[in-house]
């Protein structure tokens, strides 16, 4: 199906990572199978494979659960290529009676079922304090570093069996995904090659983004882990045949979350700045941000393959990994298109289980197919001509890529928003104000943004995407119409002079596209608190978009009534402006589903456009070859 952006929208499924995760605790449904895994082991009854469940033990004498699937046609003495993934949610769960594991089509992602029947071994291993397996969960799991060592114990298990030639790979998305790179941190010499996706870069930004806290995200994705922690986990090995040992395992999930250490929203609701101290040293992680593992890809030169989505969680950090990468010289592939989060493994735009083969086939196997003489990135581009909407590159940002400024101007029209303003190519030469009250009425569970990517199980449709209804209650800046196509790529950045009546103001700000017919597709997003405002270098190339730190001594309160400079980026997008559309800025200041007080009386918030004053927009317009 394609929606008025000529993106094919994919059928919502259940997708192995974060989001599914959230899928299930946002319907209200309990995860599949789960009621039914209090007994005992059900052998998988699939003719293709041959699955062993057992534990093995880390350094530190903890047992982790994992799941080995071998072809069914190896012979005794036959060695693979292994590919594996640890996770937080299940290594294998049952539905109607019988044991879906990740090489049966009744798993959500198809990547490990196709890898399975076509010359890999694969396994699926509980993290500790996850599924059946034992030890102790702190902070999400994500602060922990004894999860890095688990992860190198594994690959070096997987790589000295019998089975196994000893060239492993890793691959997920999500958490999933962040599991391949707290393997990288530790890096285990027969790790050969990874796809880690949709896994951030700098974990404390990420739900966190300059100064404001997404926080439905992380409560409802708490509480999704708690159950599966503690109700229902993952199936028992094949020696635990009372399930005696996953009972035990699960005391001590029980452990982690009844002491207030299991949980992600404590923890990240405790550090409220970057430089935070944790009264419970259990959070304490040294790093504290993926980007302390790149030395590791130095040294390693490890083949990393990479899949991204405009609308997903975390497409900055997607992009910046390749860029903070590419110095390095490792063999990188990146794929961004027009997906939620984890969405492209279902996908039918791009061969997204084809590309992992691949990858694989070229780094474990060592069969030269071509996939590292191609272009290393492919983007997909929002509302192209249908055939034209896939675009490759060398490297990113886009070259060809150049900022353009639109100002924010004078009102014109009537009926969109509280103010219906303009966005003007020059700058302005007067004076001008567009003014509010926050509207705390205002919300996005009406919009399929990034974090409500998830409508009924039918296809999305552009009403989904339409911003209207929040550009009513809010003030809008719109082009006047283009006069050709133009391709827009890159990060757009924010300049805007604000000021408040309150000490402190959170701005939401919100990018679309205005079709001939009026209506509007949203493109991306993004957002500051003000207090938030002060810029730093960041620890790794951001792309050189303005970079916030969030820390402590930076914070600066508003003078009521005072205008002060915002510099901050949007999320990165990839869209056309057709001839004949407009593309629009909506602000506003309020969203039930981030931390932002709910001010008595509510403030008055003004967004100056004068000459002195210029807020504006810049796009990355691709411009067209010669």
């Amino acid at each position: 199906m394609e929606n008025k952006m000529g993106a094919y929208i994919a059928p919502r499924r259940l997708t192995v990572g974060l989001g599914a995760a959230l899928l299930v605790s946002a319907m209200g449904l309990a995860v599949p199978g789960m009621a039914q895994q209090a007994s005992a082991p059900i052998p998988a009854s699939a003719p293709g494979y041959v699955r062993t469940s057992q534990y093995i033990t880390m350094r530190d004498g903890t047992r982790l659960a994992i799941d080995v699937l071998r072809p069914a046609t190896m012979q005794p003495g036959d060695r693979l290529p292994v590919v594996f993934e640890a996770t937080p949610y299940q290594r294998a769960h049952v539905a109607n009676g019988k044991l879906v594991t990740i090489g049966d089509p009744e798993n959500s992602n198809p990547l490990f079922r196709r890898l399975l029947t076509n010359g890999y071994i694969v396994a699926s291993v509980d993290m500790r304090g996850r599924g059946a397996s034992f030890g102790t969960v702190y902070a999400g799991g994500g602060d922990n570093p004894l999860n890095r060592w688990d992860m190198y114990d594994v690959v070096e298990w997987l790589a000295t069996q019998p089975w196994s030639d000893g060239n492993i790979g890793m691959a997920g998305c999500s958490y999933v995904g962040n599991t391949v790179i707290f393997a990288m941190e530790t890096a285990p010499p027969h790790l050969k090659a990874i796809a880690p996706c949709s896994t951030p870069l700098d974990l404390y930004r990420v739900l966190r983004n300059n100064g404001i806290t997404q926080k439905s995200f992380l409560a409802a994705w708490d509480k999704q882990m708690q159950y599966i922690d503690t109700v229902a986990p993952s199936p028992p090995v094949d020696e635990d045949r009372d399930g005696s040992l996953r009972a035990a395992a699960v005391k001590d999930h029980l452990a982690s979350w009844l002491t207030g250490l299991a949980a992600f929203s404590p923890a990240r609701n405790e550090r409220q700045f970057r430089d935070t101290v944790y009264s419970r040293p259990e959070y304490y992680y040294a790093p504290a941000s993926q980007y302390a593992s790149l030395g590791a890809f130095r040294t390693s030169q490890i083949p990393v393959l990479s899949f991204g989505g405009w609308y997903d969680l975390f497409p900055m950090e997607t992009t910046n990994w390749f860029i903070n990468i590419k110095p390095f010289g490792n063999p990188q592939r990146l794929v961004i298109g027009p997906w939620w989060h984890c969405e492209w493994y279902r996908s039918d735009l791009w061969d997204t289980i084809g590309d992992h083969q691949r990858w694989f086939d070229r780094y474990l196997k060592g069969i030269r197919n071509g996939i590292d003489t191609e272009s290393p990135i492919a983007y997909y581009v929002i509302n192209a001509p249908k055939g034209r909407e896939w675009k490759r590159a060398a490297t990113w940002p886009l070259p060809n890529a150049r900022l353009s400024d639109l100002y924010f101007g004078p009102p014109a029209g009537n009926g969109v928003s509280l103010n219906n303003g303009t966005l003007i190519a020059t700058a302005p030469a007067g004076g001008g104000v567009d003014r509010a009250t926050a509207d705390y009425s205002i919300s996005t569970a009406g919009l399929t943004n990034r974090f409500h990517p998830y409508v009924p199980l039918k296809a999305r449709d552009a009403a989904n995407l339409n911003t209207s209804n929040v550009d009513a209650k809010s003030l809008t800046w719109t082009s006047a119409s283009y006069a050709r196509n133009t391709e827009i790529t890159g990060v757009p950045r924010m300049s805007l002079w604000a000021a408040s009546s309150a000490p402190d103001q959170d701005f939401f700000v919100y990018l679309s596209v205005v079709h001939s017919d009026g209506t509007t597709t949203l493109v991306t997003d993004g957002g500051i608190r003000a207090s938030d405002r002060k810029l730093r270098i960041p620890p790794y190339d951001n792309q050189g978009i303005p970079w916030h730190g969030t820390y402590r001594n930076d914070q600066q309160p508003l003078v009521p009534g005072q205008p002060v400079k915002l510099d901050f980026g949007l999320h990165p997008t990839s869209f056309m402006v057709r001839a004949g559309e407009r593309i629009r800025v909506t602000i506003n200041f309020h969203d039930p589903d981030w931390d932002t007080p709910v001010l008595n009386p509510a403030p008055q918030v003004s967004i100056l456009r004068d000459k002195v004053h210029p807020s504006s927009i810049s796009l990355p317009v691709v411009q067209p070859h010669r």
